[in-house]
C-alpha cells in the first residue's frame, strides 16, 4: 500500500519541492481542501506523515493519525505551538520544525515596523493620500542613540540586534533561558521590566509558550 502524506496547508504558492521529493518516492501527497478539525481527521486516516503551515493540528487528529500509523508531524517553519505536541508524544509522533526558517525576513520586516513607526511613515502616506502635504510638528525624532530591547533573543532576536546596531541604536535585551550571552554590542537586562523601562522600542522575539502567553501586557507597557 503505497505510502500518503497530507499537506494541511501552505503559503508557498505550490507544492513542486515537495512533490520532488517524494514523488520518485512512490509517496502520495494530499493537499487538504480545508483546514477545520473534521475535514483534517478524515485525511489524516492511514497518513504517513503530516505537513503543517498554520492549520491547527488537535489532539482528535493526533489521535486519529496515530492510529494510521502516522509518524512525523513536520511543521513549516520554527513555532509549532499551533501543533498538540503533547498529544503527539503521548502517540508516539515525532514533530519536528524548521529552525532558520525566514530568519533574515523577520528581522527585517521587525525594523522595517520600527522605522515605519519612528519616522512616522504611517500617518504621513494617509495624509499624502487624503491629498494633505504637511511637515511633521513633533514626535518624529533620530533612530541614533535611542534604546531598543529585545525580548527573546535567539536566532530572529540577535539578528535583529544586528540591524539595530546599524541604525546606531542602543539595544538591550532580555532572555531567562539564554545562557551564553555572547552577542556582541548586547547589554543584558536582569528582568523584563529593566528591559522594557527605559526602552523607546521593543521587539517581540519569544515563542509562545503558557508562560509567555500576553507577556506584553498592561503592566509592561505601563
Amino acid at each position: 500500500m503505497a505510502q500518503r502524506v497530507v499537506v494541511t496547508d501552505h503559503v508557498f504558492g505550490g507544492l513542486d519541492i515537495e512533490h520532488s521529493l517524494l514523488d520518485p518516492l512512490g509517496v502520495e501527497l494530499v493537499e487538504a481542501p480545508t483546514t477545520d478539525e473534521r475535514t483534517l481527521i478524515d485525511l489524516a486516516r492511514g497518513a504517513s506523515g503530516l505537513l503543517v503551515c498554520y492549520a491547527k493540528v488537535t489532539e482528535p487528529v493526533v489521535r486519529v493519525a496515530a492510529e494510521g500509523g502516522c509518524r512525523v508531524i513536520a511543521r513549516y517553519g520554527i513555532g509549532y505551538d499551533n501543533v498538540d505536541v503533547e498529544a503527539a508524544s503521548r502517540h508516539g509522533i515525532v514533530v519536528t520544525n524548521v529552525p532558520d526558517y525566514c530568519i533574515g525576513e523577520v528581522a527585517d520586516h521587525a525594523m522595517a515596523l520600527l522605522v515605519a513607526l519612528a519616522r512616522g511613515i504611517v500617518d504621513a502616506v494617509v495624509e499624502v493620500r487624503r491629498g494633505g502635504w504637511s511637515m511633521p510638528r513633533a514626535g518624529i525624532y533620530r533612530l541614533q542613540g535611542r534604546r531598543l530591547a529585545v525580548i527573546g533573543v535567539g536566532r530572529i532576536g540577535r539578528a535583529v540586534v544586528r540591524r539595530a546596531h546599524s541604525f546606531g541604536l542602543d539595544v538591550v535585551g532580555f532572555d531567562p533561558l539564554l545562557v551564553d550571552w555572547d552577542v556582541a554590542g548586547l547589554s543584558r537586562a536582569d528582568s523584563l521590566e529593566e528591559a522594557v523601562g527605559k526602552a523607546h522600542f521593543v521587539s517581540l522575539h519569544a515563542p509562545l509558550t503558557p508562560e509567555n502567553h500576553h507577556l506584553i501586557r498592561d503592566h509592561t507597557i505601563a
